[in-house]
């Protein structure tokens, strides 16, 4: 697949795993997930990559590493809620820092915050 259509099927998918909604809001996430091993990914690496960053972003109490491995390809990463905030509208927000590798990348790591909207929907976006 070439890196136009990967970056469409991680925004495809971001929008249906985390219940963004809209194509144009997982747009953050696209921004996160390119120049990173996440290029390599195939279409099971990238389902496991946003239903372990949604669960890292859902889970309540102490942050505790979310793990996701795909033996099949050599892919995979972690999520850590690294800190929680309100944002102006009074919602949450959440730092989450993940790192992603793949068979031919290493270990690349960023933060980033997510917060949520009026709906409750998770959104992306660079730490300030």
């Amino acid at each position: 697949m070439t890196r136009k259509p990967r970056i469409l099927l991680m925004a495809l998918l971001a929008a249906s795993l985390l219940s963004l909604g809209a194509q144009a809001q997982a747009a953050g996430w696209v921004a996160a997930l390119k120049n990173t091993p996440a290029e390599d990914f195939d279409d099971e690496d990238l389902r496991l990559l946003l239903a372990a960053a949604a669960q890292s972003l859902n889970a309540e109490g102490e942050p505790a590493p979310v793990r996701w491995d795909n033996p099949a390809t050599g892919a995979g990463g972690r999520f850590l809620v690294q800190g929680s905030s309100t944002a102006k509208n009074g919602q949450p927000c959440r730092s989450i820092r993940f790192w992603l590798h793949s068979k031919r990348y290493a270990e690349k790591t960023a933060l980033w915050n997510a917060c949520k909207d009026e709906q409750g929907r998770w959104r992306l976006g660079r730490p300030r």
